[in-house]
């Protein structure tokens, strides 16, 4: 009887095939990662010598090391030693950052320049085996004593400990202030550029910017833009991108300005939160954000320009899910590796669970190869071969996901080779191949007809756009443009790169085709968010996958994917001599 059924019921004998293969042809396992959260250990190296007095004034030098102090996540452990002509003050890494930040408002400028005993001392500082660790060294350049032979001794100590370095992998960040040629034979500048990163400001003005480089550049902090412009007093509202908040740690609004800034308040709901504040930065920093908006309110001296960025931290282990699968006759034989980061707290709360992530891709390190992976349904997905049995290495670029996740630097990965089944999965995958076949035959349909396309909005466009290119990806000028909607248009969707071509743009800005304006009610412009673009309307932040109405006189200010490019467009309404 039941011989006759399967016979009479093909699909029910696929079903079993399938089973069969599922079950012979493929083997998964799951585990969560034990490995230690990776940790950043950070020395500021900062020349308080008398020169600096003349070389920074308004001492924008400890200024710009408070912004990297403040920014960084909480993997990351800080400690400072000054020096002139020895070492002024010395901060271990376990210190508060409080305790850092006061130090470097207390710097006085003073003495000569003993590199050498400075940076050999920093080396000192440095504890942790496993750790990333990282100098930050600002100076004028000059190495200075009261002697040439002490100067001389000065100088090769500093060489010295560059080579130690090295060889202790310590990365040497190196920030000259001044022209090197203005500098005398005895400086940082060979040593640095042989031995580490070397950047160099002709104005301490520039600081801020190099801070900001530090952090996103050479630390590689998650950062996401959320304004930039001629900001002099405003209250920014700032949402966070995500469908729940409870699954960020730290969230940090950094704001940086050309000029001092001041009057910094805040509105916030969060299970606790500070405003750090320095001469031309200040930072918003909540921990356990309980709502998906914050606000910060700032005022800074007229012509200064403010730039805002979003910094989001989340806690995370790591689950592992591994399934060998057999590819074909050629028996080749794959695991289906998907790393799933869920809350440190809260083991059943996936944190890339979230639309904000679906689809992102992000780079991998296994096998000694770099792989694009992809995060889906909240797992981070990529294969591997599974011709042999071993345990694998992976490195994550969490960063790729504009997002710091604290989690271990390195996941460990079990592939089991799958054994004695070639056969049977060939014969059995060739049974149910002609068997879905004949089910396919016998069961299949007509062609459906594809659906028709979504009706127009019954709305018509009522106004133009008014447009102005405030940076363009080469710098260039950018006369302002207009086009009127109602004139060219009257209920279809247009995207705002066909726009900017109609108008005559030379070159494209990326997102701009994945930005879209339809007509809405009431003489509104409904403008839907498809892109990674920064979209700012009255400082509200409109997300991926959103849509928000612009009405008459209202601006919209948009920051593009290149994270370079910007324009403002403004809705306004038509003269009668300019409808048709």
């Amino acid at each position: 009887m039941i011989q006759t059924n399967f016979i009479k019921n093909p699909a029910l004998l696929f079903l079993l095939l399938l089973a069969l293969l599922i079950f012979f042809g493929s083997a998964s396992h799951s585990a969560t990662a034990a490995e230690a959260v990776k940790r950043h250990e950070v020395v500021f190296l900062l020349d308080v010598s008398n020169s600096m007095n003349t070389t920074d004034a308004e001492k924008l030098a400890p200024d710009g090391l408070e912004e990297i102090l403040y920014t960084l996540p909480s993997n990351y452990s800080v400690g400072l030693v000054a020096y002139g002509s020895d070492v002024q003050v010395a901060k271990p890494l376990d210190a508060k950052r409080e305790q850092i930040g006061a130090a470097l408002r207390q710097v006085n400028y003073t003495g000569y320049t003993n590199a050498g005993a400075g940076l050999e001392r920093a080396l000192t500082l440095f504890k942790d085996s496993t750790a990333d660790k990282t100098v930050v060294l600002l100076s004028d350049g000059e190495i200075r004593l009261d002697d040439p032979v002490a100067t001389g001794a000065s100088e090769e100590q500093f060489n010295r400990a560059m080579q130690a370095a090295a060889q202790r992998g310590i990365r040497v960040c190196t920030v000259a202030i001044g022209e090197p040629g203005n500098v005398p034979q005895a400086n940082i500048y060979d040593s640095a550029n042989r031995q580490g990163l070397l950047f160099n400001v002709s104005d301490v003005a520039q600081l801020s910017g190099i801070a900001k480089k530090i952090l996103y550049e050479v630390f590689g902090i998650a950062k996401s833009a959320v304004s930039s412009g001629d900001l002099q007093s405003d209250t920014l509202r700032v949402r966070l991108p995500f469908a729940r908040s409870d699954s960020i740690n730290g969230a940090k609004i950094l704001l940086t300005s050309t000029v001092p800034i001041g009057n910094i308040g805040a509105s916030y709901t969060a299970q606790s939160g500070e405003i750090l504040v320095g001469k031309r930065f200040a930072v918003l920093n909540l921990l356990h954000p309980q709502s998906d908006t914050a606000e910060i309110r700032f005022g800074s001296a007229g012509g200064g320009n403010v730039q805002a960025d979003l910094i989001l931290e989340m806690n995370a282990s790591i689950q592992v899910e591994v399934k060998n699968t057999t590819l074909g006759q050629s028996e080749q034989k794959t695991a289906e590796v998907r790393l799933i980061p869920v809350s440190a707290a809260n083991q059943n709360l996936h944190l890339l669970n979230d639309p904000y992530f679906e689809g992102k891709q992000v780079l991998v390190m296994a096998d000694g190869q770099e792989i694009t992976a992809v995060v889906e349904k909240g797992a981070i997905r990529f294969s591997l071969p599974a011709d042999s049995t071993r345990s694998v290495a992976v490195k994550v670029r969490y960063e790729d996901l504009g997002v710091n996740i604290i989690a271990p630097d390195t996941t460990t990965v079990q592939i089991n080779q799958p054994e004695g089944y070639g056969k049977i999965i060939a014969f059995v995958a060739a049974i149910a191949i002609a068997i879905a076949v004949l089910v396919w035959w016998r069961t299949r349909k007509p062609k459906p007809v594809p659906p028709a396309p979504p009706p127009a909005s019954r709305y018509e466009y009522a106004g133009k756009l008014k447009i102005y290119v405030t940076k363009a990806p080469d710098d260039s000028d950018i006369a302002p443009m207009e086009y009127n909607l109602y004139r060219h248009f009257r209920k279809e969707e247009i995207s705002l790169g066909a726009l900017l071509e109609n108008c005559g743009l030379s070159f494209a800005l990326a997102g701009a085709y994945k930005v879209f304006f339809s007509p809405g009610a009431n003489k509104a412009l409904v403008l839907t968010n498809k892109s990674d673009c920064t979209i700012l309307k009255n400082r509200d932040l409109l997300v991926k996958d959103h849509s928000c109405l612009v009405y008459f006189h209202e601006r919209i200010h948009i920051t593009f994917e290149d994270e370079r490019s910007e324009l403002i467009l403004e809705y306004k309404n038509v003269k009668p001599s300019e409808r048709p």
